[in-house]
């Protein structure tokens, strides 16, 4: 119960904070606009006593913007977790078969061999974000 009350808390906080920063959930903006938006939430935050989470949020805004170096069409499948999510959901499945591993380099040489036939995959196959300008 307390964490799901903790992560309701938190979806309201956040949403506060964009609706203050001007900025809506999931919104593309250019990097000066981000940046300036990002900047205006940790001064919001220092003016109401949040001094730790304002200097969280000054800390890691280059690498919050970090986003705004690929093109707008990416957006979407940038902000989700999915592709890392079906890495994660493949390594369990293959290392389950397993079960017990004699050692721990063992286990490296199997989960080293699943990424590597993943990303030959992502290679030579697979397009999830094309680079080739419109």
């Amino acid at each position: 119960m307390k964490t799901l009350i903790t992560g309701f808390l938190n979806q309201v906080m956040l949403a506060e904070a964009l609706q203050q920063a001007g900025a809506a959930q999931y919104e593309r903006t250019d990097a000066r606009k981000a940046h300036r938006n990002g900047q205006d939430l940790a001064d919001d935050l220092n003016a109401r006593g949040y001094r730790k989470a304002a200097n969280t949020i000054e800390r890691f805004l280059p690498g919050l913007m970090s986003y705004t170096a690929f093109p707008k069409q990416h957006g979407k499948r940038i902000r989700t977790t999915n592709m890392m999510e079906w890495v994660n959901r493949e390594l369990k499945r293959r290392t389950k078969v397993v079960g017990a591993f004699p050692n721990e380099e063992s286990l490296l040489r199997l989960v080293g061999s699943i990424l590597m036939d993943i990303n030959e995959e992502w290679v030579t196959g697979r397009r999830y974000l094309t680079m080739e300008r419109e």
